[in-house]
């Protein structure tokens, strides 16, 4: 089974301030499935600014069916939009997609929740019900996630190896191997070239033909490899909680259209038909070229580079891409409008089992036992995704 964890090949960056916490890591996520993409070897800012460009030309469609409402909140749709994209993009090349998918999608799911309770009083039917339908479907997700990563595999090996049928892996030959030597390694005085007498009064280590150079007492490079990697793992950690955040509030400037256009109508305006949440749509698509520009120039100023947007190779991916995420989004608008930012917009988020169901059928991806964890998480998720509609 082939592991899809996404973790940045590049040594950390020189620290740029704030920027760094959504500009740090440019790595292509190994996702990415299109060979010519992955030839192209562009930074995945290319390919948001392609994606940035179709969604905000595909808003201005359903102007075939609804009035032309210009409103701020669009501006501020679409600064959250982008950068909670800008945090997912990089945040998922820092750590495990088993850890960063849930990790992101729980957080939206939380945030979506609190912002329809305590901000617009959306009433749910059983509060303890939908509670526990949003922690089934985080459970759900966590599987789903779980099973594009060479953990099931891992676990099939260890139940075969209990039963009998499977001889040791090479890996965990090696482990055993590594604990024999640790626990043979006497660590005695005689051993390490210390005494007594190699200590000052001061408590310090006086070297002398025994004791370990200066240079071995540095850290290696596995040690610094370590440490790196853990400073990583912290930042893709915060990266993630803030794409969650970011992405939580992504339907709360649409819901604020909602009220204004509510407002209006209620003022006498619109007699005839009363305009939907995708009225919104066209703000949106507006307020990204507005930010789209100045947000992707700071990403590309944090990188120090110029892009190459190499358009022959990954404008059409960028762009259908982007086209994908709008019809999506559309459908998000409608869904959140008619159940609410503690219903609709969390239910949204089982979007993951989808994408790993591509990964089963077309990419075969997941196999094996792997298959068998997603299909136990996926119906994990789609009961709490039940239980919040019913309780919801």
């Amino acid at each position: 089974m082939p592991n899809v964890e996404c973790r940045s090949v590049y040594p950390a960056d020189p620290p740029l301030g704030p920027l760094r916490l959504f500009f740090r890591h440019p790595a292509l996520p190994r996702q990415l499935k299109l060979k010519r993409v992955r030839n192209a070897d562009v930074d995945v800012g290319v390919l948001q600014f392609y994606a940035c460009f179709a969604v905000a030309l595909s808003g201005f469609l359903v102007l075939a069916v609804e009035p032309f409402i210009f409103s701020k909140w669009g501006i501020l749709g679409a600064v959250i939009w982008i950068l909670s994209q800008m945090a997912a993009m990089n945040g998922f090349t820092m750590i495990s997609i088993a850890v960063a998918a849930p990790l992101v999608a729980g957080v939206t799911i939380i945030v979506s929740f609190l912002w329809g309770i305590t901000y617009f009083g959306e009433e749910v039917t059983s509060m303890a019900g939908s509670l526990l339908g949003i922690a089934v479907i985080v459970l759900g997700i966590v599987g789903v996630a779980v099973s594009s990563t060479s953990m099931p595999q891992t676990w099939w090996n260890a139940i075969q190896r209990a039963r009998g049928r499977a001889a040791p892996t090479a890996e965990h030959e090696l482990l055993e191997s590594a604990a024999d030597d640790a626990g043979n390694a006497s660590g005695t005085d005689e051993e390490t070239g210390l005494d007594e007498s190699s200590l000052s009064a001061s408590g310090t280590v006086k070297l002398d033909s025994r004791s370990p150079s200066a240079v071995e007492l540095l850290p290696t490079a596995a040690e610094l490899a370590a440490a790196a990697a853990k400073r990583q793992t912290m930042l893709g950690f915060a990266v993630c909680i803030v794409c969650g955040l970011l992405n939580g509030m992504v339907m709360v400037p649409s819901s604020l259209f909602g009220l204004d256009v509510a407002a209006t109508v209620a003022a006498g305006e619109y007699p005839e038909r009363r305009p939907t949440g995708l009225a919104y749509l066209p703000s949106l698509g507006i307020g990204i070229f507005v930010v789209m520009l100045p947000l992707h120039a700071l990403y590309f100023a944090a990188r120090r580079r110029w892009p190459q947007l190499k358009p022959r190779e990954v404008a059409l991916p960028g762009l259908a891409t982007g086209v994908l995420w709008a019809v999506g989004n559309a459908c998000a608008v409608v869904a959140t409008e008619a159940l609410g930012n503690t219903v609709g917009y969390p239910l949204t988020q089982t979007a993951l089992l989808v994408a790993q169901v591509w990964s089963v059928l077309y990419f075969k991806e997941i196999r094996g036992f792997a298959i068998v964890v997603l299909v136990m998480s996926a119906f994990v998720l789609l009961g709490g995704a039940a239980m919040l509609a019913v309780y919801g």
